[in-house]
């Protein structure tokens, strides 16, 4: 009984240790994109903080920048000279009465487009980061190929009763050409159960067959279904290819682009009520994650950085007020309009902000009470 609590314990531990350093160096580095270019730009940086409320430790650095790490790891923050906040709302009081030398280095007071680069540098930041960790995985280890050719069928599978049969190779899902088997699966995995067409060539033949792919659970570890489309359709070949420097980072380009591309249409799926919301998580879903990505070895963890990353820098360019895309959408129409948006309307903005991505993280909470629960 002791050993079980013992190693449960020990679990614990190493699933908050590796959720906490993954998402410390995703918001360091995203967090480090907006100080960057504050700083190119001439902007006065007041904090740089990992982690959200009571400091536990830090220290100042020769131009005034508070360095901290905090006590809650759920993300961080970059205060600018003039901020009211860490979430960049302008300190109206404060900076109406500053001097010319002042404004100088007040982040309110710069130009349109150097503030329109400095928040949307820690998006370009955390993008950048999977890229480099794409390419670098890409040229150290290759990639795998499977052939569109189909090896086997399972019996009774969608793929069966729409006619697809061993030797086939599927030359385009809906119209779009695919090279390989792992391009169909990305068409795949997300459908909700709509009909595709399928274009086949089989003994010289180019047909087309539509087939609907059947919405299957999956449980994972801990219990929890994962709903997933399947054709029960295998490939006949995986070949390994060596990659040189450019083509690896052309696939890390393809395989940035495709993930955001999946985020974005499950997204949309949620929100359309064609997928479930129960697949939204949050900080215990990450952590769990974190702790597998990590029993995968140093691939695994940086495979899982840069899929974060991703997630992060996407998600921060949504049109929300307090997170990035809101800053870039009331720039945008301070440039339409000639002139920023009252304080009013931004402090309303902000509000909206709090509200959204406030119900969105207790909603996030609950499904991982019902992931811990695993039902």
């Amino acid at each position: 009984m002791r050993n079980k609590i013992m190693e449960h314990l020990i679990e614990i531990i190493l699933t908050m240790f590796w959720f906490i350093v993954t998402i410390s160096v995703v918001v360091f580095l995203h967090e480090g994109g907006h100080f960057f270019f504050a700083r190119k730009f001439g902007v006065g940086v007041e904090t740089f903080s990992i982690g959200f409320g009571k400091e536990l430790f830090g220290w100042n650095d020769r131009y005034g920048t508070r360095w901290k790490v905090s006590l809650i790891p759920m993300g961080g923050y970059v205060k600018m000279f003039g901020d009211a906040n860490p979430a960049s709302a302008p300190d109206f009081e404060k900076i109406n009465g500053l001097s010319e030398e002042e404004k100088s280095k007040s982040f309110y007071f710069k130009p349109l487009w150097q503030k329109a680069m400095i928040v949307g540098a820690g998006p370009l930041a955390n993008y950048l980061t999977a890229i480099i960790i794409f390419t670098g995985m890409f040229f150290s280890f290759g990639k795998a190929v499977m052939s569109p050719e189909i090896g086997s069928v399972v019996t009774g599978s969608a793929a069966e009763k729409a006619g697809i049969e061993i030797g086939d190779i599927v030359t385009s899902v809906d119209g779009k050409n695919i090279k390989s088997f792992n391009e169909l699966k990305e068409n795949i995995i997300l459908n909700t159960g709509s009909s595709i067409n399928l274009e086949v060539m089989r003994d010289s033949r180019t047909f087309n067959i539509k087939v609907t792919p059947e919405i299957k659970e999956i449980a994972d570890k801990k219990g929890n279904k994962i709903k997933m489309a399947m054709l029960g359709i295998a490939s006949r070949d995986i070949e390994h290819v060596s990659l040189n420097l450019f083509e690896s980072a052309y696939e890390s380009l393809k395989q940035t682009y495709s993930i955001s591309a999946s985020m974005l249409k499950g997204i949309w799926q949620i929100l359309s009520g064609q997928r479930g919301s129960e697949e939204i998580g949050g900080p215990v879903k990450i952590a769990s994650y974190s702790k597998e990505s990590a029993e995968a070895g140093l691939g695994g963890v940086l495979w899982f950085i840069a899929l974060i990353s991703i997630n992060l820098g996407l998600i921060n360019l949504f049109p929300v007020p307090l997170l990035d895309g809101g800053h870039l959408l009331y720039y945008a129409i301070e440039g339409l309009k000639g002139k920023p948006l009252s304080a009013t309307l931004q402090a309303h903005g902000f509000k909206i902000g709090i509200v959204v991505l406030a119900s969105l993280m207790i909603f996030a909470i609950f499904n991982d009470i019902k992931f811990l629960l695993g039902k």
